[in-house]
């Protein structure tokens, strides 16, 4: 067995169906979907694009993604894209601070620095981000506030929206907070990294590392969320997301020329009109985690694997 979340969730639900497993190549995750004279290969997650005027490979490049919302109205946070490490300086200081510098063309949170603080700070990230190699394009964005949330989009249907919670501990009223960190490690069997920027998030709080937390207070340890240092998911019912910001998400996912998509959008109610609130899109995912809606920490899990392989094969 091939010891992969998204993975173990595709065999599981695809032996369900009556679709034939075969695994190609375990050590890259790589499996084959059998149904008849269908074949489709699945690399630890889905990726289904439209077949349609070159737009396959928008969603690869961020500056693309972002291009493309824009065009179509769709919003995003202030942005400015540099393609050296001097174009790169001089266009910094639109942006206003905190702001996150990210890899234009990387995935799985690879070479993002977020909520930077300081202009100082911003230029050494981008000189050592263009130091690497491979990466010619950057992006400075501003740093957004609010509540994460991932839509998990097929055709014109959302089939799941998990909200991500950033990394928190709550206070016994004994243990200092680096102890309750710790805890937390074992608990959710991750490696939490305690760094300058956790610890100013921490004293912006009125609290430091030693600090004894008050019974059941709670303190964030990331202003984003974090799964890999125990953040958490909150599964949000479809039904409830206002039906002007669905349509917006219908359409973000559209323009970049995917069939199934997982969007990342801030905004603090998925329920409000977009116009009586910020809402900004930050990502698009084209082969986005199914995990997250299978196995949330709170509210109900949804079967978006399920839906994913009905449609594929056509059941």
């Amino acid at each position: 067995m091939i010891k992969d979340k998204n993975t173990e969730i595709i065999i599981k639900e695809a032996k369900k169906l009556g679709i034939k497993v075969e695994v190609i190549y375990p050590q890259e995750k790589i499996i084959a979907l059998i149904k008849g004279k269908k074949r489709f290969l699945v690399q630890r997650d889905f990726r289904i694009n439209l077949d349609r005027f070159g737009t396959r490979n928008i969603p690869l490049f961020k500056d693309a993604t972002y291009f493309f919302w824009q065009q179509n109205n769709i919003p995003i946070p202030k942005t400015v894209t540099a393609f050296s490490f001097r174009e790169a300086k001089k266009r910094l200081r639109k942006i206003p601070l905190p702001m996150v510098i990210k890899d234009a063309h990387d995935s799985q949170s690879r070479n993002v620095w977020v909520n930077v603080s300081n202009y100082k700070k911003a230029i050494l990230v981008l000189k050592n981000l263009f130091s690497l190699p491979r990466i010619g394009t950057v992006i400075i964005q501003e740093f957004v506030r609010g509540k994460e949330f991932r839509i998990l989009i097929l055709k014109n249907k959302i089939l799941g929206i998990a909200q991500l919670i950033p990394p928190s501990v709550a206070g016994d009223g004994k243990s200092t907070i680096k102890k309750l960190i710790k805890k937390l490690e074992k608990e959710t069997n991750s490696k939490i990294n305690i760094d300058q920027e956790m610890k100013n998030l921490i004293k912006s709080q009125g609290l430091s590392l030693v600090s004894i937390l008050p019974f059941k207070q709670k303190i964030f340890l990331r202003e984003y969320s974090k799964l890999s240092e125990g953040g958490r998911i909150k599964s949000f019912p479809s039904g409830l997301i206002h039906p002007e910001i669905k349509k917006m998400c219908l359409r973000a996912t559209r323009v970049t020329g995917l069939e199934l998509g997982g969007l990342d959008i801030i905004t603090d109610n998925l329920s409000c009109s977009p116009k009586k609130q910020k809402i900004k899109f930050i990502e698009i995912n084209s082969r986005p985690d199914l995990y997250i809606h299978h196995l949330p920490h709170q509210g109900k899990p949804v079967n978006v694997t399920k839906e994913i392989l009905k449609y594929i094969f056509k059941l």
